[in-house]
């Protein structure tokens, strides 16, 4: 399957797992999602950009692994979980072209690899701390 461009409806609370799985979609934004389920967006390749909105307060298990993004991605403040290999994406432009992801002040819980190299945290999360680079 290949979607270029999808919008959730905004009363879409849940990205169940598997539901974009593989799809090819090119723009990706949470919208008022609230869950992101297990896999629901690995394995996307040529990902234009990626968006997680403030609503969003879990990122389950290889939500985003693998998937190669091309231009940016935005993390807001307000996820409070991120599973293993949440985050684990990789990035298909020069590591000067882009800010880095940062963990944000409101992340509480992660799992092992769940953010690519390069990650920083917000230097306002109360409940991580950053030594000279690892978290």
């Amino acid at each position: 399957m290949s979607i270029e461009e999808y919008t959730l409806a905004d009363s879409v609370k849940t990205i169940g797992d598997y539901a974009f799985e593989n799809c090819g979609i090119r723009d990706i934004s949470t919208y008022n999602a609230e869950t992101i389920g297990d896999y629901a967006f690995s394995g996307l390749i040529r990902t234009s950009s990626l968006h997680i909105g403030s609503s969003v307060r879990t990122i389950g298990d290889n939500a985003f692994e693998v998937t190669l993004i091309e231009n940016n991605f935005t993390l807001e403040n307000g996820v409070q979980t991120i599973g293993e290999n949440g985050l684990y994406v990789e990035f298909d432009f020069e590591a000067d072209e882009y800010e880095p992801i940062t963990i944000p002040a409101s992340v509480r819980s992660f799992c092992g690899n769940s953010f690519p190299e390069g990650t920083v945290l917000d230097e306002n999360n109360p409940y991580f701390t950053s030594v000279d680079g690892s978290i």
